[in-house]
């Protein structure tokens, strides 16, 4: 009967036409967030059939990278991938676009406070500095009087022009955010302005500009990015440097607050229509907002121009993605049980419900398992799993078993040092348990939190580490006999860790044994060589 209840829980979501269709943040299926992992300030692109999300990594409190990028097919299924750039010390708000002059694609991010830009021929890298040296600088400090350098974002005119807008606490009197019109080839500006926040009433951060009908939209985030009062404001103009006239709020928090402090967007035209993206804070929220997770809804037009308030979603997506059809996921809505849940709000159901807001996380940071019960055997072609934190790697093992005690091991990862989400791994097998392990991970201090785990009868290939083949399903092997193993079985409580016998750190990658096309793949990708795989690679 609970299975029957989530399935017809998410086939309401996925058919939800709009807001008042909405569901609650928690709710089997529930399409926002469309990432699972903690990342804030997005660009959303799409390129050729691609969409990509460009975004600073958050949950550490200071958006310490690693570069990344996030890309899908259809709005709804996303896969992290690796960058070889920026790999300076911060890398926060990044904006990625095509030059029509050259034909190249750049990337604007920056650091506090200066703004560096660099150049690929594909929307992924590989990147570099448009100016030379890996951090050389294209806008510094003031470089517009009183707009202190931060969030830049790019803007092409009609005529081809490039814009850029940059800025940071602009609430100060005389303040606000620095605009200019760039050189075609990206390497200065023609002209610059301030955009005092006397036309963009209290401007913050974050601006972006878009163009409809002969009329420029200047939008912006206002209050404070740690709380309640973060929100969309707007303003417009002829001109798109202005002036521009403020016209008021268009997202901010709602009622029962959990969508918590919407910003620092971006917005995305395709085929006439207009959808936003924008981080909210996590549910339950963290200290200090440091946890914001990514969310897209439909912005929509006024027939007089103006731009309608958007009413924050937890369906997102659902109404509107062209979404590719999956295979059936076999855990989604089953029955799960696991070696501890760190309160009522990080369930074992969590991690079977397909939405990327809600997470299971274990009470404690050593060895803890999920079990889940398909519910009949069933064959086993792939699992994924989607940890906490994408863009650093997790440990574990996962066995599969068909009566809940005799279990063979399905796939070996405790000495994994490749991060990725969803981390892939391929099989065949039949039963009717998998059981998920978390033995250790790239950080200290990191429980072996999950917000989802897919099992698939077939190898799924739909996720982007394949299209570029970086893995690809495994031969099937021939079955292991039926072992006891690590842990236990259910009934015996999991055996904490013991700090003082703690297996050794995994040894380190060997390159060798990586799949010879994912050798190939990552030389391309990768030609300053294999030490960028510790941590960047996403894993087959």
């Amino acid at each position: 009967m609970k299975r029957l209840l989530l399935a017809l829980a998410a086939a309401a979501s996925a058919f939800a036409p709009d807001a008042a269709a909405d569901v609650a943040f928690n709710a089997p299926g529930a399409l926002n967030p469309v990432i699972p992992g903690y990342f804030a300030d997005p660009t959303i692109r799409k390129f050729g059939d691609t969409y990509y999300i460009y975004a600073t990594t958050d949950g550490s409190g200071a958006g310490f990278g690693p570069a990344q990028l996030w890309q899908s097919k259809d709005l709804v299924n996303w896969t992290l991938m690796p960058m070889n750039w920026p790999d300076s010390h911060w890398i926060w708000a990044p904006d990625v676009m095509r030059n029509a002059n050259d034909g190249l694609y750049y990337y604007v991010y920056c650091q506090p406070c200066q703004i560096h830009v660099g150049s690929s021929e594909t929307p992924r890298g590989p990147w570099k500095n448009i100016l030379g040296e890996s951090e050389a600088v294209l806008v510094p400090d003031r470089f517009v009087t009183n707009a202190i350098t931060l969030d830049g974002q790019t803007f092409v005119d009609d005529d081809g022009s490039i814009y850029m807008y940059w800025g940071t606490w602009g609430i100060y009197d005389g303040f606000g955010c620095g605009a200019g019109r760039l050189t075609p080839d990206m390497k200065g500006f023609t002209e610059t302005r301030l955009i005092p926040n006397t036309e963009a009433t209290d401007f913050f951060e974050a601006p972006f500009v878009l163009k409809k009908d002969g009329v420029y939209y200047f939008m912006y985030s206002s209050g404070s990015c740690h709380d309640h009062t973060y929100r969309v404001q707007y303003a417009t103009s002829d001109r798109p440097l202005g002036p521009y006239t403020y016209r008021g709020c268009i997202l901010e928090t709602n009622a029962d607050g959990t969508v918590h402090g919407p910003g620092h967007h971006s917005v995305m035209e395709e085929d006439g229509d207009y959808y936003i993206i924008y981080h909210r804070h996590d549910n339950p929220h963290s200290n200090r907002g440091f946890h914001r997770q990514l969310c897209i809804d439909r912005l929509e037009f006024a027939p007089d121009g103006s731009i309608l308030p958007i009413t924050p979603t937890h369906s997102g997506p659902a109404g509107f993605a062209k979404r590719n059809t999956l295979p059936r996921n076999l855990a989604f809505g089953a029955k799960v049980k696991a070696s501890s849940s760190y309160d009522a709000d990080f369930l074992p159901e969590y991690a079977v419900d397909d939405n990327n807001g809600t997470l299971w996380r274990p009470a404690d940071m050593g060895q803890e398992w999920l079990e889940i019960d398909l519910g009949k055997k069933e064959r086993i072609g792939s699992v994924w799993t989607q940890w906490e934190y994408g863009t650093q790697f997790y440990q574990y093992m996962i066995e599969t078993s068909t009566d809940g005690r005799d279990w063979r091991l399905y796939a070996d990862k405790r000495d994994n040092r490749l991060a990725g989400s969803p981390m892939t791994d391929f099989g065949d097998t039949e039963a009717r348990y998998v059981r998920i392990t978390f033995t250790g991970g790239e950080k200290a201090g990191f429980p072996g939190a999950l917000w989802n785990v897919k099992v698939f009868a077939d190898a799924e290939t739909s996720c982007p580490q394949l299209w570029l083949r970086l893995g690809r399903p495994r031969v099937a092997q021939p079955r292991r006999p039926a072992r006891r193993s690590l842990p236990p079985p259910l009934g015996a409580r999991h055996p904490r860790e013991d700090r003082r016998t703690r297996r050794p750190p995994p040894r380190p990658l060997d390159h060798a044994r990586i799949p010879q096309s994912a050798a190939e793949a990552l030389s391309a990708a990768y030609p300053d060589g294999p030490h960028l795989l510790r941590r960047q690679v996403v894993a087959p």
